[in-house]
C-alpha cells in the first residue's frame, strides 16, 4: 500500500497487478514525488514471480504529502538471475509510467500503460501492451475537500468515435478541437488516442466539456523529444524536397510502433468509427481490416498534392 500522505487526510492506494509483462520474476518500485523533486520509495515484489501477469498483496507504507500536483512513480523491474533475498535489489528496468495524485486518485481503480525509456509503451510477450492495474484503498481517510473518487458513470451516446494522431502540437490542436466539436453538438463520445506529452494539456480544454464526453488513452511515443536532436532540427530546416520526402517517410515509420497499442484500445472498445491523420493512415487501415471498424481521414497538410496546385 502506497500512503500517499504522512497525516489525515491521506490517500493511499495498492499495486494489485502487473498484467502482461514481457517478463517474469518481475519487481515494481514505487515513489512519490514532491514540489522539492523528493522521491519517497517502497519496493513491491509479485506473488507468484512465474507468471507475466502477477498479483501483488505485500502492503508497505510510505509517508507524503496528498497533493494533486505531486507525482506517483511506478518502475518495473526483473529480478536478478542470482539468488537474492534482500528488498530492493533489481536487474534491468523494463518501463515506468508516471501520473499526477490528482489523476490518480480519480477513479477507485486505475489501469496504467507501462512505457520504456524512448516513451513507447512496452509490449509484452504477446505484443499487447503491458499495464499495472492499481486501486484505492481506505477511502474514509481521502482529503475531503478532493472529489470522491468514483468508477466512470454509465452513460449512453449516439456515436463513440476514436481519433488518432501523433506528432508536434500543431498536429494535435486541431484533432482536439475536433473532438471537441463532435462531442459538444452532437453528442458523441470521443476517445483521444496521442502521445503522454499533451495530456495533462487536453485534460484543461475539456475540463468544461457541455456535452458529450472525451477521454484520453495514450499511443506511446514523444514526437517533440525526437525533434529537439541536433540532426532532426538540420533535416527540418532543409528546404530540399528529398529531404522532406524522407522526413515524411521516417514520420511514419516512427509512428508505426504505436499500432500495438492503438489496435488495443480499438480492440477493447469497440468504436463505431475511427479518424485519423496523414501519418497514421497505415495503422487505421489495419484497424479497419482486422476488426471492421469504419475510417475517415482528417488531412490537414498538403503531403500529396504539390503546395502550387
Amino acid at each position: 500500500v502506497c500512503h500517499l500522505g504522512a497525516s489525515q487526510p491521506t490517500v493511499r492506494a495498492r499495486v494489485e497487478q502487473a498484467m502482461n509483462m514481457p517478463e517474469m520474476h518481475i519487481v515494481v518500485e514505487a515513489a512519490i514525488k514532491d514540489d522539492d523533486q523528493t522521491r519517497h520509495t517502497f519496493i513491491i515484489e509479485a506473488d507468484d514471480p512465474h507468471t507475466h501477469s502477477p498479483a501483488f498483496s505485500n502492503a508497505t507504507a510510505i509517508g507524503g504529502v496528498a497533493d494533486p500536483d505531486n507525482v506517483v512513480v511506478l518502475t518495473v523491474y526483473t529480478k536478478p538471475s542470482s539468488k537474492w533475498e534482500a528488498v530492493g535489489q533489481r536487474s534491468s528496468q523494463i518501463g515506468s509510467t508516471e501520473w499526477r495524485v490528482g489523476d490518480f486518485a480519480r477513479r477507485p481503480v486505475r489501469v496504467f500503460p507501462i512505457f520504456d525509456h524512448s516513451a513507447n509503451v512496452v509490449l509484452g510477450k504477446d505484443g499487447k501492451p503491458a499495464f499495472l492495474r492499481i486501486a484505492l484503498v481506505d477511502l474514509d481517510t481521502f482529503p475531503r475537500n478532493w472529489p470522491v473518487p468514483r468508477p466512470l458513470p454509465e452513460e449512453t451516446f449516439p456515436k463513440h468515435l476514436m481519433i488518432i494522431t501523433r506528432g508536434t502540437r500543431g498536429d494535435i490542436q486541431p484533432f482536439a478541437a475536433l473532438a471537441k466539436g463532435l462531442a459538444e453538438r452532437l453528442n458523441y463520445k470521443i476517445t483521444l488516442c496521442t502521445e503522454m506529452r499533451y495530456k495533462d494539456g487536453l485534460h484543461k480544454t475539456f475540463a468544461k466539456l457541455k456535452r458529450g464526453r472525451i477521454q484520453f488513452r495514450p499511443t506511446g511515443g514523444d514526437t517533440t523529444k525526437k525533434i529537439e536532436s541536433t540532426v532532426s532540427k538540420k533535416a527540418m530546416s532543409s528546404k530540399s524536397e528529398l529531404m522532406q520526402s524522407m522526413m515524411l517517410s521516417r514520420s511514419e515509420a516512427e509512428f508505426f510502433g504505436s499500432e500495438p497499442t492503438i489496435f488495443h484500445w480499438a480492440d477493447t472498445m469497440r468504436p463505431d468509427g475511427l479518424i485519423y491523420g496523414f501519418t497514421m493512415a497505415n495503422i487505421a487501415m489495419i484497424v479497419t481490416e482486422a476488426l471492421n471498424i469504419p475510417i475517415v481521414g482528417f488531412i490537414l497538410q498538403p503531403s500529396i498534392i504539390p503546395s502550387k496546385e
